[in-house]
């Protein structure tokens, strides 16, 4: 017996999808991919990585902070995707399609959840860096360190350590034990 391969969703079809009740989607290469809903600690990672990019936000005076934003990645074939907080200097010059960003944010950050593939997680760390991210700092809450992916480089945190903004966020930094507890 043969199965019919339905064709890739373009982002207007995506755009035109009920939200699902029992979790969130993302679409990678026009194929609709679900994810459970997060558990209780990456919701508070999340917040904790939000809330330190709109506490910069308000001692610099500019850009603006968001969670769990989808992006356009892409449009052919159609990928919608996002990290878990984001943000951007200039909010005000990023273009939307469907409601979705498609200019990439100078520095977000994804939290790794115990509900969720490891390989799901890092699949979106490619794509948000492949888009054009300035700096994407992965959060293990679990085992307290972040990955920082800057351009080609990659450093390990750990909950010691303080992340810091160099040229992409100037005078943004946090301590890796803040963002994991």
């Amino acid at each position: 017996m043969s199965t019919t391969q339905q064709p890739p969703l373009t982002l207007e079809e995506y755009a035109r999808l009920p939200d699902p009740d029992d979790g969130i989607d993302d679409l990678i290469a026009g194929r609709v991919v679900f994810r459970p809903f997060h558990s209780a600690q990456h919701g508070l990672v999340c917040g904790s990585s939000c809330g330190v990019l709109g506490e910069y936000r308000s001692r610099v005076g500019i850009g603006s902070a968001s969670l769990r934003c989808g992006f356009v990645i892409a449009r052919d074939p159609a990928t919608v995707t996002g990290p878990d907080a984001s943000f951007w200097r200039d909010r005000t010059g990023v273009p939307l399609v469907h409601g979705w960003p498609t200019r990439p944010p100078e520095a977000a950050f994804e939290v790794v959840d115990r509900n969720e593939a490891y390989s799901d997680v890092m699949r979106r760390v490619r794509l948000l860096i492949e888009f054009g991210v300035g700096v994407l700092w992965l959060v293990d809450p679990l085992l307290q360190f972040v990955t920082e992916f800057r351009g080609p480089a990659v450093k390990t945190f750990e909950s010691s350590d303080t992340l810091d903004g160099g040229e992409v966020l100037p005078g943004f930094s946090c301590k890796v034990a803040d963002l994991c507890a």
